[in-house]
């Protein structure tokens, strides 16, 4: 029989179908993140943006697309579906600065220390600080047979943060990690300024069975994947959010 990243596909398929519905198997999603109120085989991970129809966005996709929409940022297309599921979750520190190409840095949880407090605080007039909280998200799309990484920063930082709250939930009562639908709705910061905040359009459903097969897949390599999405986070060129906060 065929092997799938050295498991059986019939073997994944039916440890899949138990885990979906009951989670017997005990598939999980894992977040290496500061809780509220405390102070070889998979060769790479696809990008993922949200489409906002941003100048900068127009400008470097040029497809048809419609707000909301996920955007696969290496084949510039958009994705089968808009739904995704949570395999790793973690916290970085970064610093981009106006019209640079790459951040400043970019630190882990763990290195929070090493960002400059000054870089934490807000400008003269108010402007963001030059360092900002994110969480990055290895995930899986529905209807596509690749794991991605999305970040979810400034604006859509609460969505991240809602992913986590809604699995811990569901981790809790025995569920597999659920399928989220990700949006946007428009809003408009301190300034004015309107923009697109990406959000959920609704509580998580549970993922699908051809998604849960691959989750099994991806969590066998778990170690391999979270060190990749980390060297992925710190190589980042991509600043999709332009609207501070």
């Amino acid at each position: 029989m065929a092997k799938q990243n050295g498991l059986a596909k019939s073997e994944v398929e039916s440890k899949a179908v138990a885990k979906v519905t009951g989670n017997a198997g005990g598939l999980s999603a894992s977040f290496d993140v500061e809780q509220p109120g405390t102070g070889g085989a998979l060769s790479m991970l696809g990008r993922l943006t949200v489409w906002n129809g941003s100048p900068k966005q127009k400008k470097e996709y040029t497809g048809k697309f419609d707000d909301g929409d996920l955007i696969d940022m290496m084949e510039k297309r958009k994705t089968a579906t808009n739904r995704i599921v949570p395999v790793y979750g973690f916290t970085i520190f970064q610093r981009w600065d106006k019209d640079a190409k790459a951040p400043t840095y970019t630190y882990g949880r763990g290195e929070r220390h090493r960002v400059p407090p000054e870089d934490f605080e807000r400008g003269p007039n108010d402007e963001a600080p030059a360092c900002y909280e994110a969480m990055c998200l290895v995930c899986l799309v529905e209807g596509e047979t690749v794991p991605y990484q999305i970040v979810f920063k400034r604006t859509s930082k609460r969505t991240g943060d809602d992913i986590m709250r809604f699995e811990a939930r569901r981790r809790m009562t025995g569920k597999a990690p659920g399928a989220y639908t990700i949006a946007t709705k428009p809003d408009q910061n301190a300034a004015g300024q309107d923009y697109l905040r990406v959000v959920l359009a609704g509580p998580p459903s549970d993922m699908q069975v051809d998604t849960a097969e691959l989750f099994s897949i991806v969590a066998e390599q778990i170690e391999s994947v979270k060190a990749k999405a980390m060297e992925a986070a710190k190589n980042d060129t991509s600043d999709d959010c332009e609207i501070p906060i």
